[in-house]
Protein backbone atom coordinates (compact mmCIF):
# COMPACT_ATOMS: atom_id res chain seq x y z
CA UNK A 1 0.00 0.00 0.00
CA UNK A 2 2.81 2.69 1.13
CA UNK A 3 4.41 1.32 -2.60
CA UNK A 4 1.34 1.77 -4.39
CA UNK A 5 0.78 5.59 -2.91
CA UNK A 6 5.00 6.25 -3.30
CA UNK A 7 4.34 5.11 -7.05
CA UNK A 8 1.35 7.89 -7.55
CA UNK A 9 3.43 10.48 -6.38
CA UNK A 10 6.26 10.41 -8.36
CA UNK A 11 3.92 9.86 -11.38
CA UNK A 12 1.73 13.03 -10.12
CA UNK A 13 5.21 14.88 -10.05
CA UNK A 14 5.91 13.64 -13.62
CA UNK A 15 2.64 15.15 -14.84
CA UNK A 16 3.27 18.60 -13.38
CA UNK A 17 6.67 18.90 -15.26
CA UNK A 18 4.28 17.50 -18.53
CA UNK A 19 2.13 20.61 -17.87
CA UNK A 20 -1.35 18.27 -16.57
CA UNK A 21 -2.95 18.69 -13.55
CA UNK A 22 -1.51 16.23 -11.09
CA UNK A 23 -4.79 16.37 -9.54
CA UNK A 24 -7.07 15.14 -12.23
CA UNK A 25 -3.54 12.16 -12.76
CA UNK A 26 -3.17 11.07 -9.50
CA UNK A 27 -7.05 10.31 -9.18
CA UNK A 28 -7.25 8.37 -12.22
CA UNK A 29 -4.29 6.89 -12.08
CA UNK A 30 -4.76 5.46 -8.33
CA UNK A 31 -8.61 4.37 -9.37
CA UNK A 32 -6.80 2.45 -11.94
CA UNK A 33 -4.41 0.88 -9.81
CA UNK A 34 -7.47 -0.37 -7.36
CA UNK A 35 -9.70 -1.72 -10.24
CA UNK A 36 -12.04 1.42 -10.00
CA UNK A 37 -12.04 1.58 -13.70
CA UNK A 38 -15.72 3.50 -14.09
CA UNK A 39 -14.50 6.48 -11.74
CA UNK A 40 -11.30 6.07 -13.01
CA UNK A 41 -12.20 6.83 -16.94
CA UNK A 42 -14.07 10.52 -16.99
CA UNK A 43 -10.73 11.70 -15.64
CA UNK A 44 -8.24 10.05 -17.98
CA UNK A 45 -10.75 11.01 -20.76
CA UNK A 46 -10.30 14.78 -19.53
CA UNK A 47 -6.46 14.34 -19.46
CA UNK A 48 -6.44 12.46 -22.63
CA UNK A 49 -8.64 15.05 -24.63
CA UNK A 50 -6.49 18.52 -23.11
CA UNK A 51 -3.10 16.68 -23.59
CA UNK A 52 -3.60 14.62 -26.44
CA UNK A 53 0.29 14.71 -27.40
CA UNK A 54 1.19 13.59 -23.93
CA UNK A 55 1.82 10.04 -24.25
CA UNK A 56 1.09 9.03 -20.75
CA UNK A 57 -2.23 10.13 -21.10
CA UNK A 58 -2.96 8.49 -24.02
CA UNK A 59 -1.80 5.40 -22.55
CA UNK A 60 -3.56 6.03 -19.65
CA UNK A 61 -7.14 6.73 -21.24
CA UNK A 62 -6.60 3.98 -23.23
CA UNK A 63 -5.61 1.09 -21.14
CA UNK A 64 -8.65 2.50 -18.93
CA UNK A 65 -10.49 1.83 -22.18
CA UNK A 66 -9.49 -1.60 -22.85
CA UNK A 67 -10.34 -2.39 -18.95
CA UNK A 68 -13.75 -1.21 -19.33
CA UNK A 69 -14.19 -3.20 -22.52
CA UNK A 70 -13.00 -6.14 -21.02
CA UNK A 71 -15.30 -6.15 -17.77
CA UNK A 72 -18.39 -5.17 -20.07
CA UNK A 73 -17.70 -8.24 -22.04
CA UNK A 74 -17.71 -10.20 -18.64
CA UNK A 75 -20.73 -8.57 -17.60
CA UNK A 76 -22.63 -10.22 -21.07
CA UNK A 77 -23.04 -6.20 -22.12
CA UNK A 78 -21.40 -6.88 -25.36
CA UNK A 79 -23.09 -3.07 -27.24
CA UNK A 80 -20.86 -1.07 -24.29
CA UNK A 81 -18.17 -3.71 -24.32
CA UNK A 82 -17.71 -2.64 -28.47
CA UNK A 83 -18.14 0.76 -27.83
CA UNK A 84 -15.18 0.78 -25.61
CA UNK A 85 -13.18 -0.81 -27.35
CA UNK A 86 -13.50 0.77 -30.63
CA UNK A 87 -12.16 4.26 -28.90
CA UNK A 88 -9.03 2.30 -27.29
CA UNK A 89 -8.50 1.21 -31.19
CA UNK A 90 -8.71 4.88 -32.42
CA UNK A 91 -5.92 6.02 -30.04
CA UNK A 92 -3.72 2.64 -30.18
CA UNK A 93 -4.98 -0.36 -32.43
CA UNK A 94 -2.93 -2.69 -30.66
CA UNK A 95 -3.25 -6.97 -31.52
CA UNK A 96 -4.82 -6.90 -28.11
CA UNK A 97 -7.33 -4.43 -29.04
CA UNK A 98 -7.92 -5.88 -32.03
CA UNK A 99 -8.13 -9.70 -30.93
CA UNK A 100 -10.56 -8.27 -27.85
CA UNK A 101 -13.15 -6.30 -30.64
CA UNK A 102 -13.01 -9.38 -32.51
CA UNK A 103 -13.75 -11.94 -29.42
CA UNK A 104 -17.04 -9.46 -28.70
CA UNK A 105 -18.23 -8.93 -32.56
CA UNK A 106 -18.01 -13.05 -32.46
CA UNK A 107 -20.21 -13.41 -29.48
CA UNK A 108 -22.31 -10.36 -30.45
CA UNK A 109 -23.20 -12.76 -33.57
CA UNK A 110 -23.71 -15.90 -31.80
CA UNK A 111 -26.01 -14.13 -29.34
CA UNK A 112 -28.26 -12.53 -32.24
CA UNK A 113 -28.18 -15.85 -33.85
CA UNK A 114 -29.68 -17.41 -30.26
CA UNK A 115 -32.30 -14.87 -30.60
CA UNK A 116 -33.46 -15.35 -33.83
CA UNK A 117 -33.77 -19.25 -33.62
CA UNK A 118 -35.91 -18.42 -30.75
CA UNK A 119 -38.14 -16.44 -32.46
CA UNK A 120 -38.29 -18.21 -35.66
CA UNK A 121 -40.84 -20.85 -34.78
CA UNK A 122 -43.05 -17.17 -34.16
CA UNK A 123 -42.36 -15.74 -37.16
CA UNK A 124 -43.22 -18.75 -39.36
CA UNK A 125 -46.12 -19.03 -37.30
CA UNK A 126 -47.38 -15.67 -37.97
CA UNK A 127 -46.48 -16.53 -41.48
CA UNK A 128 -48.62 -19.53 -41.65
CA UNK A 129 -51.73 -17.11 -39.88
CA UNK A 130 -50.88 -14.65 -42.36
CA UNK A 131 -51.43 -17.26 -45.31
CA UNK A 132 -54.14 -18.73 -43.95
CA UNK A 133 -55.77 -15.09 -44.01
CA UNK A 134 -54.99 -14.50 -47.51
CA UNK A 135 -56.44 -17.88 -48.27
CA UNK A 136 -59.51 -16.90 -46.95
CA UNK A 137 -59.84 -13.59 -48.31
CA UNK A 138 -60.46 -15.03 -51.45
CA UNK A 139 -63.31 -17.35 -51.03
CA UNK A 140 -64.58 -14.46 -48.42
CA UNK A 141 -66.63 -11.11 -48.73
CA UNK A 142 -64.00 -7.98 -48.66
CA UNK A 143 -63.18 -7.17 -45.10
CA UNK A 144 -63.37 -3.73 -43.43
CA UNK A 145 -60.18 -1.45 -42.57
CA UNK A 146 -61.50 -1.92 -39.03
CA UNK A 147 -61.10 -5.41 -38.97
CA UNK A 148 -58.10 -5.41 -40.24
CA UNK A 149 -56.42 -3.09 -37.31
CA UNK A 150 -58.54 -5.57 -34.79
CA UNK A 151 -57.05 -8.73 -36.34
CA UNK A 152 -53.40 -6.87 -36.11
CA UNK A 153 -54.00 -6.36 -32.50
CA UNK A 154 -54.78 -9.69 -31.76
CA UNK A 155 -51.73 -11.31 -33.59
CA UNK A 156 -49.35 -8.64 -31.59
CA UNK A 157 -51.11 -10.02 -28.28
CA UNK A 158 -50.03 -13.53 -29.37
CA UNK A 159 -46.84 -12.41 -29.94
CA UNK A 160 -46.61 -11.14 -26.93
CA UNK A 161 -47.90 -14.21 -25.29
CA UNK A 162 -45.59 -16.55 -27.15
CA UNK A 163 -42.75 -14.32 -25.74
CA UNK A 164 -43.73 -13.78 -22.14
CA UNK A 165 -41.33 -15.87 -19.81
CA UNK A 166 -43.32 -18.44 -18.00
CA UNK A 167 -43.19 -17.74 -13.52
CA UNK A 168 -42.65 -20.55 -11.64
CA UNK A 169 -45.49 -21.20 -9.13
CA UNK A 170 -45.14 -20.04 -5.20
CA UNK A 171 -45.97 -22.87 -2.62
CA UNK A 172 -47.75 -21.00 0.05
CA UNK A 173 -47.08 -22.83 3.72
CA UNK A 174 -49.93 -21.96 5.92
CA UNK A 175 -49.75 -21.09 9.10
CA UNK A 176 -51.28 -24.12 10.36
CA UNK A 177 -48.08 -26.37 9.70
CA UNK A 178 -45.81 -24.11 12.16
CA UNK A 179 -48.32 -24.64 15.01
CA UNK A 180 -49.46 -28.38 14.34
CA UNK A 181 -45.31 -28.09 14.74
CA UNK A 182 -45.09 -26.73 17.96
CA UNK A 183 -47.78 -28.52 19.43
CA UNK A 184 -45.64 -32.03 18.30
CA UNK A 185 -42.66 -30.80 20.29
CA UNK A 186 -44.79 -30.18 23.40
CA UNK A 187 -45.94 -33.29 23.07
CA UNK A 188 -42.63 -35.02 22.97
CA UNK A 189 -41.32 -32.81 25.74
CA UNK A 190 -44.26 -34.03 27.78
CA UNK A 191 -43.60 -37.72 26.70
CA UNK A 192 -39.99 -37.37 27.69
CA UNK A 193 -40.65 -35.70 31.41
CA UNK A 194 -43.17 -39.07 32.20
CA UNK A 195 -40.60 -41.16 31.12
CA UNK A 196 -38.32 -40.21 32.82
CA UNK A 197 -40.04 -40.01 36.07
CA UNK A 198 -41.45 -43.09 35.95
CA UNK A 199 -37.81 -44.77 35.35
CA UNK A 200 -36.61 -42.42 38.13
CA UNK A 201 -39.94 -44.00 40.52
CA UNK A 202 -38.91 -47.58 39.50
CA UNK A 203 -34.81 -47.22 40.47
CA UNK A 204 -35.96 -46.23 44.14
CA UNK A 205 -38.37 -48.59 44.45
CA UNK A 206 -35.92 -51.05 43.26
CA UNK A 207 -33.42 -49.65 46.13
CA UNK A 208 -35.97 -49.85 48.80
CA UNK A 209 -37.25 -53.73 48.44
CA UNK A 210 -33.38 -54.34 47.60
CA UNK A 211 -32.63 -52.34 51.47
CA UNK A 212 -35.87 -54.57 53.04
CA UNK A 213 -34.55 -57.60 51.40
CA UNK A 214 -31.11 -57.58 53.16
CA UNK A 215 -32.42 -56.37 56.66
CA UNK A 216 -34.67 -59.49 56.62
CA UNK A 217 -31.53 -61.67 55.58
CA UNK A 218 -29.60 -59.92 58.68
CA UNK A 219 -32.29 -60.30 60.97
CA UNK A 220 -33.12 -64.17 60.09
CA UNK A 221 -29.36 -65.00 60.22
CA UNK A 222 -28.88 -63.27 64.04
CA UNK A 223 -31.71 -64.96 65.01
CA UNK A 224 -31.10 -68.94 63.61
CA UNK A 225 -30.83 -71.12 66.42
CA UNK A 226 -28.59 -73.18 65.29
CA UNK A 227 -25.81 -70.06 64.40
CA UNK A 228 -26.09 -69.62 67.96
CA UNK A 229 -25.58 -72.98 69.04
CA UNK A 230 -22.63 -73.23 67.03
CA UNK A 231 -21.38 -70.36 68.27
CA UNK A 232 -22.14 -71.51 71.57
CA UNK A 233 -20.02 -74.88 70.86
CA UNK A 234 -17.37 -72.78 69.65
CA UNK A 235 -16.73 -70.64 73.04
CA UNK A 236 -16.69 -73.93 75.29
CA UNK A 237 -14.08 -75.78 73.10
CA UNK A 238 -11.91 -72.24 72.98
CA UNK A 239 -12.30 -72.23 76.67
CA UNK A 240 -10.94 -76.35 76.86
CA UNK A 241 -8.32 -75.47 74.50
CA UNK A 242 -7.22 -72.09 76.82
CA UNK A 243 -6.72 -74.77 79.64
CA UNK A 244 -4.04 -76.78 77.64
CA UNK A 245 -0.59 -76.83 79.32
CA UNK A 246 2.02 -74.47 77.15
CA UNK A 247 4.88 -77.36 77.06
CA UNK A 248 6.97 -76.14 74.12
CA UNK A 249 7.00 -80.11 72.84
CA UNK A 250 3.51 -80.35 73.46
CA UNK A 251 2.05 -77.21 71.71
CA UNK A 252 2.75 -78.48 68.07
CA UNK A 253 0.46 -81.79 68.74
CA UNK A 254 -2.65 -79.38 70.87
CA UNK A 255 -2.23 -76.62 68.11
CA UNK A 256 -3.19 -80.02 65.32
CA UNK A 257 -5.70 -80.90 67.55
CA UNK A 258 -7.21 -77.92 67.81
CA UNK A 259 -7.39 -76.58 64.30
CA UNK A 260 -8.54 -80.12 63.36
CA UNK A 261 -11.78 -79.46 65.45
CA UNK A 262 -12.37 -75.95 64.37
CA UNK A 263 -12.12 -77.22 60.46
CA UNK A 264 -14.39 -80.08 61.98
CA UNK A 265 -17.04 -77.71 63.12
CA UNK A 266 -16.70 -74.91 60.32
CA UNK A 267 -16.52 -76.22 57.27
CA UNK A 268 -15.53 -74.65 53.99
CA UNK A 269 -18.27 -72.97 51.77
CA UNK A 270 -18.68 -70.63 49.13
CA UNK A 271 -17.98 -67.10 49.94
CA UNK A 272 -21.91 -65.44 50.35
CA UNK A 273 -21.51 -61.87 49.91
CA UNK A 274 -24.22 -59.44 49.20
CA UNK A 275 -22.95 -55.90 47.11
CA UNK A 276 -25.63 -53.27 47.82
CA UNK A 277 -26.55 -50.43 45.15
CA UNK A 278 -24.42 -47.49 45.07
CA UNK A 279 -26.98 -45.31 46.33
CA UNK A 280 -27.42 -47.09 49.31
CA UNK A 281 -26.38 -46.23 52.97
CA UNK A 282 -24.06 -49.21 53.49
CA UNK A 283 -21.20 -50.94 51.44
CA UNK A 284 -22.29 -54.66 51.22
CA UNK A 285 -22.92 -57.56 53.97
CA UNK A 286 -19.97 -60.33 53.73
CA UNK A 287 -20.58 -63.49 54.85
CA UNK A 288 -24.35 -64.01 54.88
CA UNK A 289 -23.69 -68.17 55.47
CA UNK A 290 -23.50 -69.34 58.77
CA UNK A 291 -20.62 -70.52 58.29
CA UNK A 292 -18.34 -68.03 57.20
CA UNK A 293 -19.28 -66.02 60.25
CA UNK A 294 -18.48 -68.66 62.25
CA UNK A 295 -14.85 -68.94 60.73
CA UNK A 296 -14.64 -65.09 61.43
CA UNK A 297 -15.95 -65.10 64.77
CA UNK A 298 -13.50 -67.98 65.59
CA UNK A 299 -10.63 -65.95 64.58
CA UNK A 300 -11.43 -62.78 66.93
CA UNK A 301 -12.12 -65.78 69.68
CA UNK A 302 -8.79 -67.09 68.82
CA UNK A 303 -7.25 -63.85 69.21
CA UNK A 304 -8.65 -62.53 72.29
CA UNK A 305 -8.32 -65.77 73.99
CA UNK A 306 -4.60 -66.66 72.81
CA UNK A 307 -3.48 -63.02 72.53
CA UNK A 308 -0.30 -63.81 75.28
CA UNK A 309 0.41 -67.31 74.16
CA UNK A 310 2.84 -67.97 71.41
CA UNK A 311 0.84 -70.34 69.26
CA UNK A 312 -1.32 -67.63 68.44
CA UNK A 313 0.28 -67.60 65.31
CA UNK A 314 -0.09 -71.27 64.47
CA UNK A 315 -4.02 -71.11 65.27
CA UNK A 316 -3.80 -68.48 62.77
CA UNK A 317 -2.33 -70.47 60.10
CA UNK A 318 -5.14 -71.95 58.37
CA UNK A 319 -7.09 -68.81 58.39
CA UNK A 320 -4.48 -66.44 56.71
CA UNK A 321 -5.02 -67.93 53.61
CA UNK A 322 -8.54 -68.81 53.77
CA UNK A 323 -11.20 -68.41 50.77
CA UNK A 324 -13.52 -66.22 52.70
CA UNK A 325 -12.87 -62.45 52.84
CA UNK A 326 -14.14 -61.77 56.31
CA UNK A 327 -12.20 -64.60 57.70
CA UNK A 328 -8.87 -63.65 56.10
CA UNK A 329 -9.18 -60.06 56.80
CA UNK A 330 -9.98 -60.67 61.01
CA UNK A 331 -6.29 -63.12 60.68
CA UNK A 332 -4.51 -60.81 59.13
CA UNK A 333 -5.52 -57.78 61.91
CA UNK A 334 -4.96 -60.67 64.33
CA UNK A 335 -1.63 -61.65 63.24
CA UNK A 336 0.35 -57.98 62.46
CA UNK A 337 1.42 -57.31 66.25
CA UNK A 338 3.31 -60.70 66.16
CA UNK A 339 4.22 -61.23 62.50
CA UNK A 340 4.20 -57.45 60.93
CA UNK A 341 6.21 -58.72 57.24
CA UNK A 342 4.11 -61.62 57.01
CA UNK A 343 0.55 -59.50 57.40
CA UNK A 344 2.06 -57.35 55.41
CA UNK A 345 2.43 -59.47 52.01
CA UNK A 346 -0.88 -60.82 53.07
CA UNK A 347 -2.72 -57.61 53.00
CA UNK A 348 -1.13 -56.91 49.33
CA UNK A 349 -2.34 -59.97 47.88
CA UNK A 350 -5.65 -59.14 49.08
CA UNK A 351 -5.50 -55.53 47.88
CA UNK A 352 -4.54 -56.93 44.21
CA UNK A 353 -6.71 -59.52 43.90
CA UNK A 354 -9.57 -60.25 41.12
CA UNK A 355 -12.14 -60.08 44.07
CA UNK A 356 -13.82 -56.89 44.67
CA UNK A 357 -14.18 -58.25 48.65
CA UNK A 358 -11.00 -59.45 48.88
CA UNK A 359 -9.74 -55.43 48.11
CA UNK A 360 -12.70 -54.00 50.21
CA UNK A 361 -11.57 -56.02 53.09
CA UNK A 362 -7.68 -55.02 52.60
CA UNK A 363 -8.83 -51.54 52.54
CA UNK A 364 -10.87 -51.99 56.20
CA UNK A 365 -7.70 -53.72 57.72
CA UNK A 366 -5.47 -51.42 56.72
CA UNK A 367 -8.02 -48.67 58.28
CA UNK A 368 -7.52 -50.98 61.54
CA UNK A 369 -4.04 -50.66 61.67
CA UNK A 370 -3.59 -47.67 60.84
CA UNK A 371 0.33 -47.11 60.28
CA UNK A 372 2.49 -45.89 57.57
CA UNK A 373 2.67 -49.05 55.53
CA UNK A 374 -0.79 -48.89 54.88
CA UNK A 375 -0.66 -45.67 52.82
CA UNK A 376 1.23 -47.59 50.10
CA UNK A 377 -1.18 -50.28 50.58
CA UNK A 378 -4.29 -48.26 49.91
CA UNK A 379 -3.01 -45.87 47.30
CA UNK A 380 -4.61 -47.96 44.61
CA UNK A 381 -7.52 -48.44 46.15
CA UNK A 382 -8.56 -45.15 45.92
CA UNK A 383 -8.85 -45.86 41.82
CA UNK A 384 -10.74 -49.37 42.39
CA UNK A 385 -13.34 -49.70 39.92
CA UNK A 386 -15.55 -50.59 42.22
CA UNK A 387 -17.81 -47.36 44.23
CA UNK A 388 -17.58 -49.92 48.03
CA UNK A 389 -13.44 -50.06 47.58
CA UNK A 390 -12.78 -46.55 46.85
CA UNK A 391 -15.14 -45.41 49.46
CA UNK A 392 -13.44 -47.87 52.08
CA UNK A 393 -10.32 -46.80 51.04
CA UNK A 394 -11.00 -43.28 52.16
CA UNK A 395 -12.34 -44.23 55.58
CA UNK A 396 -9.09 -46.09 56.28
CA UNK A 397 -7.11 -42.99 54.83
CA UNK A 398 -9.57 -40.51 57.35
CA UNK A 399 -8.06 -43.24 60.03
CA UNK A 400 -4.72 -42.35 59.43
CA UNK A 401 -4.66 -38.61 59.43
CA UNK A 402 -6.31 -38.90 62.68
CA UNK A 403 -3.71 -40.76 64.33
CA UNK A 404 -1.32 -38.21 62.54
CA UNK A 405 0.28 -40.08 59.33
CA UNK A 406 1.16 -37.42 56.43
CA UNK A 407 -0.63 -38.22 53.08
CA UNK A 408 0.89 -37.47 49.94
CA UNK A 409 -0.30 -34.15 48.27
CA UNK A 410 -1.80 -36.71 45.38
CA UNK A 411 -3.37 -38.37 48.09
CA UNK A 412 -5.09 -35.92 49.65
CA UNK A 413 -6.12 -34.23 46.16
CA UNK A 414 -7.61 -37.63 45.07
CA UNK A 415 -9.60 -38.16 48.06
CA UNK A 416 -11.11 -34.50 48.36
CA UNK A 417 -11.82 -35.14 44.41
CA UNK A 418 -13.77 -38.20 45.34
CA UNK A 419 -15.97 -37.03 48.28
CA UNK A 420 -17.06 -34.10 46.09
CA UNK A 421 -18.03 -36.26 43.34
CA UNK A 422 -19.15 -39.40 45.08
CA UNK A 423 -19.95 -38.45 49.00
Amino acid sequence: MIFRKIFILLIAAGACFAEMDPKIFGSAFENYLTGNYAQALPDAKKLYETNRGDEKACDLYHKTLVKMALENEEKETYKEALGFIQDAEKIKPTDEVKEIKQRILSKMKGLAKKEQEKASPVKKKIKKNVEKKSENKKDAPQEKPEDHVKEKEAEKDKITEVRKPEVPAQMHYPTSIFILLFFNLLGLIFLMYFVATAFSGKKEKKLIDEERRISQIVQTLGNKSEYQALLANQKEMMAEIAKLPEETSMMKMQNAEVIRLIERLTKRAAPGNIELPQDSARAGIAGVDDTARIRADTVELITEMFKDSPILEDLLAPYINDENNRVRGNACKALFPRNRKRAIEVLNEMASSDNVWMRMSAAWVCGELATSECVKILKPLINDTSFHVRKRAVFSFDKLKEVGIELPAEVEEKIYELKEKEG
